[in-house]
């Protein structure tokens, strides 16, 4: 039991898990906070593009 609470191999690659899963749902929050207005703005943006000039 004792050589089981000493073994750390293992334990690099899970502060990689839980690292990569906390910028992952970072990422996620900041898309779903940002991604409306951006959508918007790129569609403005298409339409202006996009439309004959006057």
């Amino acid at each position: 039991m004792r050589r089981l609470i000493k073994d750390t191999r293992g334990a690099v690659q899970t502060e990689y898990v839980v690292l990569v899963g906390t910028i992952g749902l970072a990422v996620v929050f900041a898309l779903v906070t940002v991604g409306p207005k951006l959508v918007k703005d790129f569609e403005r943006s298409r339409n202006i593009t996009a439309s004959p000039i006057p």
